[in-house]
């Protein structure tokens, strides 16, 4: 398929999804997520029933489709691109880290750097654990993005035990990043960590209460003493 075509099939996706999209906007609408472009508010039922129905019949390489949508810069679009990426695991490639790492750079806001890392490269890092280092160099970035990406991608994989070495590297290095994003993010895997690293969470907490945000202090103490975030819910 030609590029035109593919960006003309593309195209025909993207009305699809704006034929599903809902007027039930969540407060605040795109900027609730965070995003800097169109929000449409496809429901996840339907997002994922429309990658089913496009993985049936992809006009080109999957991965030429991802990255046709992706070049849409609608939310629900490159949803969807990620949607696509991921119903094809099994065929990732080491080459695909840096295949998708653009993907990551350009995304601004947490909803999309949260799918991001907690499927996509989640994912990734279950097919090639040893590429799990390449995540530590976020976390030195001056974009805040990354270096929430950077804590977010352990996210999955700490409620399993995996990668505790490299998400407490990370964790230490961003335990005293002033952005509510970041920190936010340093709560979510402490969290996660607790249910099988529990003495490490505790010894964290001690080492640096002094620089650690009052929102982490609580939320994770509060996980530690109930077993959840928030027991009034």
């Amino acid at each position: 398929m030609s590029a035109s075509s593919l960006t003309r099939w593309a195209a025909s996706v993207e009305q699809r999804l704006r034929k599903l999209s809902s007027s039930n906007m969540p407060p605040g609408g795109a900027a609730y997520l965070g995003t800097d472009i169109e929000f449409l508010n496809v429901r996840a039922p339907d997002m994922r029933k429309l990658a089913r129905e496009l993985c049936e019949d992809l006009p080109a390489e999957w991965r030429n489709c991802a990255q046709a949508l992706w070049e849409i810069k609608i939310f629900d679009v490159r949803n969807l691109a990620v949607e696509l990426a991921v119903r094809h695991k099994k065929d990732f490639q080491k080459s695909d880290w840096n295949r998708f790492k653009p993907w990551l750079d350009e995304s601004v806001g947490w909803a999309m750097i949260d799918r991001l890392t907690t499927d996509l490269y989640a994912d990734l890092l279950d097919c090639f654990p040893d590429y799990a280092g390449k995540c530590l160099t976020w976390s030195k970035s001056k974009n805040l993005w990354l270096r929430r990406a950077s804590l977010a991608v352990f996210c999955r994989p700490a409620r399993k035990g995996q990668f505790i070495e490299q998400s407490f590297a990370n964790l230490k290095r961003l335990a005293s990043d002033p952005d509510p994003m970041v920190y936010k993010a340093v709560s979510w895997l402490l969290r996660n960590l607790t249910k099988t690293n529990r003495r490490q969470v505790e010894a964290f907490l001690k080492d640096h209460e002094s620089v650690l945000a009052k929102l982490v202090l609580r939320e994770v103490r509060t996980k530690l003493e109930t077993g959840k975030k928030n027991p009034k819910r």
